[in-house]
This record gives C-alpha cells, sequence and structure tokens, in this order.
C-alpha cells in the first residue's frame, strides 16, 4: 500500500493563486493519477 502526501503553497499571491486553480492542481493531479497506472502496471506485471 502507498498513500501519497503532497502538500504545497503557491507563492505570488494572488497571481499564485490563480495560477493554481487554473494549471497546477489538475496538473498534478493528472501526474499522480498516471504515476499511479504506471506502479500499477509494475506491480501486477512483477506478481506473474
Amino acid at each position: 500500500m502507498m498513500i501519497d502526501k503532497i502538500q504545497y503553497q503557491t507563492p505570488y499571491g494572488i497571481f499564485g493563486k490563480l495560477f493554481d486553480g487554473l494549471i497546477l492542481k489538475k496538473h498534478l493531479t493528472n501526474f499522480i493519477s498516471e504515476r499511479n497506472k504506471i506502479l500499477k502496471e509494475l506491480a501486477e506485471n512483477h506478481q506473474k
């Protein structure tokens, strides 16, 4: 079992918050999801 714990804070006040809301959260979510798919495939193939 693996647990991801990501904590971050964007700098630059309102501009950072806009960037976070428009781009960064989606990017991090996609990154973690894709990484999890790859890890799952590797783990399942290793068990065979």
